[in-house]
């Protein structure tokens, strides 16, 4: 057997030998390019967002520069599915276990976020340390995963090699020199990643009924709905017992503009043919305004000086979009719609954007995505060809639910719905899910929250996030069909059809809301 031989050397002297003859920058690449003591070797250097495979210099991660193996708590941790498929594996990723599955000759590899134990071929084995998600990337120990795969390693002050082979030093001090000078990086300080844009929209979660709660500023803004029809309270979060009441009407789709929150006072149920206000109200608390009423409203969206909102007339079955000033002026139709309903109300870059539901096949309803004007002129179809059931303006884009095309008409197969997304003028479509989803299973992704760098999504078992292109599927928590995901700070708000709910982004401290 061919063998790379190095004289393993006491950590602290090797520390002490590379303080006293330090290794000069100048070594570069040229020192062991095409070294053929290189062929079957990967090397990686702590901090380094790049590795030296197969004699090229590559990214450990084309779509992250900040991707790169790190120390953490005296463990060397290496991004899992760089390192093991550029060593011949495959790697998907599991949801049933939370962790990710990697396959290579016969062998069956099983780790799991937050396990620090890994199964190769049903066997347990320690690695010292648990998988876990960093930057949106799997992280384990760099010694457990390459002998899982059958592979050597060797370490020397932040450089890593992982070889079919043994690597040993001895005879070979001007390859490792080498690769230490083309390799050493010294640490840049992480410049601090901006934080998500704030939504437009507060957090805002249905209670049973119609009753709401809307969390802003650390706020939280709460009524119970018909159930109690005590009024609207606000009181800071943690702080229920000295909650305040702004208002006696129940609430439904808030929205906070300024010192003032809108909401429309909902219909009694049973009375859907009547009409309904919608009112503000001082956050500190006033006498309401009414600003205008109208046949059952429903989806409001407040922008600047403007109101945006939706009347259903369920006598001749028709759903309008209106609009009119915040001070009750200005009242005008924007869109009519026989025999369906409008949805999905954003403002953007001064367009409005929106849904015009209708029957579109066996069991569906679904809509072009639309948009406009605010004056309601130039409509206009963003897509011409998909059947979109749901939709979000996020990052300068537009994320959608859709059908899939053979589920259109009087198709009675059932077909999942799959999140895509788009640049704003309908160009550049991508299928997210489709890479991250299970082929073998029904699912529909109707329910969902783009918020930063990650989209958070319902499914019958739970609550999931993943990156926007799709990777890095995580199970948050337990709760089936979730809807009305909202993300502040560190906290994912969500409904399911029981009660309001709350996890962190990163799944821990699960929590159910009774307020």
């Amino acid at each position: 057997m061919k063998i790379i031989r190095l004289l393993w050397i006491p950590l602290f002297a090797a520390v002490v030998l590379l303080t006293q003859f330090p290794i000069q920058s100048v070594v570069r690449a040229e020192a062991v390019k095409d070294d053929s003591r290189l062929d079957d070797v990967m090397v990686l250097y702590v901090d380094n967002p790049k590795s030296y495979v197969k004699h090229q210099l590559i990214p450990v991660d084309a779509g992250d520069s900040r991707i790169a193996p790190l120390t953490k708590q005296g463990k060397i941790l290496v991004p899992v599915r760089f390192v093991s498929e550029n060593l011949g594996a495959s790697v998907q990723w599991d949801p049933a276990r939370n962790g990710i599955e990697i396959l290579q000759d016969g062998v069956t590899i099983q780790l799991a976020l937050g396990d620090s134990t890994m199964g190769i071929n049903g066997l347990a084995k320690e690695m010292g340390a648990a998988p876990e998600m960093i930057l949106g990337r799997t992280y384990i120990p760099f010694r457990a995963i390459a002998e899982a795969l059958g592979k050597q390693v060797y370490w020397e002050s932040g450089l890593i090699m992982i070889s079919d082979r043994p690597v040993i030093r001895e005879g070979n001090e001007d390859l490792i020199q080498g690769l230490l000078g083309m390799m050493k990086v010294e640490k840049k300080p992480e410049p601090a990643k901006p934080s998500p844009l704030p939504d437009k929209y507060p957090v805002m979660l249905e209670t049973s009924g119609p009753g709401t709660v809307l969390l802003q500023d650390n706020k939280v803004y709460y009524n119970d709905g018909f159930n109690k029809s005590n009024g609207l309270f606000v009181f800071t979060y943690g702080q229920e017992g000295q909650k305040k009441r702004i208002t006696q009407d129940t609430t439904s789709s808030m929205n906070i503009e300024g010192d003032w929150i809108y909401y429309v006072v909902p219909n009694t149920i049973g009375f859907y043919g009547s009409k309904n206000p919608i009112k503000k109200v001082k956050k500190t608390g006033s006498t309401p305004v009414t600003i205008t009423t109208d046949y059952h409203i429903g989806e409001v969206v407040v922008s600047g000086d403007w109101i945006y909102y939706v009347s259903n007339n369920y006598s001749t079955n028709t759903a309008i979009l209106n609009r009119v000033k915040t001070d009750g002026s200005g009242k005008k139709v924007l869109q009519q719609l026989n025999d369906g309903y409008i949805t999905n109300l954003h403002v953007s870059q001064g367009k409005l954007y929106f849904l015009k539901k209708s029957f579109c096949g066996y069991g569906k309803e679904c809509s072009l995505i639309y948009r406009m004007k605010p004056d309601g002129t130039s409509l206009s179809a963003v897509n011409t060809k998909e059947y979109a059931v749901n939709m979000q303006l996020a990052n300068g884009k537009i994320y959608y639910g859709r059908f899939h095309e053979n589920s259109r008409d009087d198709s009675k197969d059932s077909m999942p719905i799959d999140l895509y997304s788009m640049e704003m003028n309908g160009t550049g479509v991508t299928n997210i899910s489709k890479s991250a989803m299970n082929p073998e299973e029904l699912y529909f992704i109707e329910e969902f929250k783009v918020h930063g760098d990650w989209i958070y999504f319902g499914k019958w078992d739970g609550l999931y996030k993943m990156r926007l292109n799709g990777t890095s599927m995580t199970k948050l928590a337990d709760v089936g069909n979730p809807f009305n995901m909202n993300v502040t700070g560190e906290w994912v708000y969500f409904r399911n059809v029981t009660n309001a709910h709350r996890v962190k982004t990163n799944g821990q401290e699960y929590k159910t809301l009774f307020w």
